[in-house]
């Protein structure tokens, strides 16, 4: 390879790599904006609190929909990077323990992201398409850490996806006004009996 290959090729390499970057800021920015509560964030709002230009914003996400869809990759990706390693010869109450333990903090952790999503799902198909999706990865991450779970009657099987889903969790902080650490309590005494 010649020199001048060598040069352009690390060039591009370069670009590539602020770019990507660029949309990382972008993204994380959005996050840091929503877990602030704020749930109108612009491209305006995201310009400057990252303290970019607009521009910038409109080259990597044209539009609300396609930030949106970034924000769900990620959102995806962070799920999929933090969520424990299934251990099946462990006894099904420590499991059921730390799965509490996983999605009590991943909705703490997400809770404004979540309310965003829904303000937001009216607004765009792949909004709508984004909870569909979420709700399948969430669903068989709970089959595969509780396969005991298939061999629930069918409402037994419901009521324990939708006892672990974020609209229960949500409920259980704004109407009971628990603690996160109070609701894990609450799930697991009323879900091992399940088991």
């Amino acid at each position: 390879m010649s020199k001048d290959n060598y040069m352009e090729i690390t060039s591009i390499d370069g670009r590539k790599k602020r770019s990507e970057d660029t949309s990382e800021l972008i993204i994380d920015t959005a996050f840091s904006l929503l877990n602030e509560g704020i749930l109108n964030i612009t491209h305006e709002l995201i310009a400057k609190e990252a303290k970019i230009g607009t521009r910038t914003i409109f080259r990597h996400f044209k539009d609300k929909n396609s930030l949106i869809i970034g924000m769900h990759n990620k959102l995806l990706n962070d799920f999929e990077s933090s969520k424990p390693k299934i251990d099946l010869n462990v006894d099904v109450n420590s499991r059921l323990k730390l799965l509490i333990e996983f999605t009590c903090n991943t909705y703490e952790k997400y809770q404004y992201v979540y309310h965003w999503t829904v303000k937001n799902l009216w607004y765009s198909k792949d909004v709508r398409m984004n909870i569909v999706e979420w709700n399948k990865r969430s669903s068989n991450y709970i089959f595969e850490f509780l396969p005991e779970i298939k061999d629930q009657k069918w409402e037994e099987k419901e009521f324990i996806l939708n006892t672990l889903s974020f609209p229960f969790w949500q409920r259980l902080v704004g109407i009971s006004k628990r603690t996160n650490k109070e609701i894990k309590g609450i799930l697991f005494k009323n879900l091992k009996t399940y088991f």
